[in-house]
């Protein structure tokens, strides 16, 4: 029963995070002080029901004990959740995932690193737009709207970030995403982009 309420409500903040994406809307993100190594690893454990089931493998390594930064926990969570989603639906083989944080000149960075399909380069530069969806190719029953992607980038935006894409063909892809380090817990509020 714990899995099922936990899958819920994960599903229940998908559902809300599409609704933003296709409803963007103005206004200021309320940012608090976040351990990013403990938000990563707390969508982790959401997955344990997957991993589990399925053989995937998920490797994080934090390259320090704690990275700060302002920001709304919400949406980076749900971020970070649809980076893992994707490596564990876009696979041919059993997934592995490789997740990292470290921190390089004054921002965090996060890389999400798959054995996937993989993304062709002509595709790269779209995946962040509503509504494209990639060729899964032999990958069969991947369910989606196609606005993952664009609700992981506009969250990044939100936060004064990048995000970036690295991927071969039927090698894997590797996301990364870069959010200002916090210097000061009273940091000015962060103005979202639409």
């Amino acid at each position: 029963s714990g899995v099922i309420l936990e899958e819920t409500q994960r599903l229940q903040n998908h559902v809300e995070a599409i609704l933003k994406v296709a409803c963007p809307n103005g206004g200021d993100l309320e940012p608090e002080a976040i351990d990013f190594n403990e938000l990563v690893e707390a969508v982790i454990s959401t997955f344990r029901y997957r991993l589990e089931h399925t053989g995937a493998i998920i490797h994080f390594s934090p390259s320090q004990p704690s990275v700060i930064v302002n920001g709304e926990r919400g949406p980076l969570t749900l971020a970070v959740s649809n980076l893992i989603d994707n490596a564990l639906k876009y696979v041919c083989k059993t997934p592995e995932i490789f997740i990292s944080t470290k921190i390089a000149h004054n921002m965090m960075v996060l890389k999400v690193r798959d054995n996937g399909i993989g993304i062709r380069k002509e595709d790269q530069e779209l995946i962040f737009d509503r509504f494209f969806r990639v060729s899964t190719g032999d990958v069969h029953n991947v369910k989606g709207f196609g606005l993952g992607l664009t609700y992981v980038k506009k969250v990044t935006l939100q936060h004064n970030g990048t995000i970036s894409v690295e991927s071969v063909p039927e090698k894997g892809s590797t996301f990364t995403i870069k959010i200002p380090i916090a210097h000061d817990a009273s940091q000015t509020k962060l103005h979202s982009r639409n």
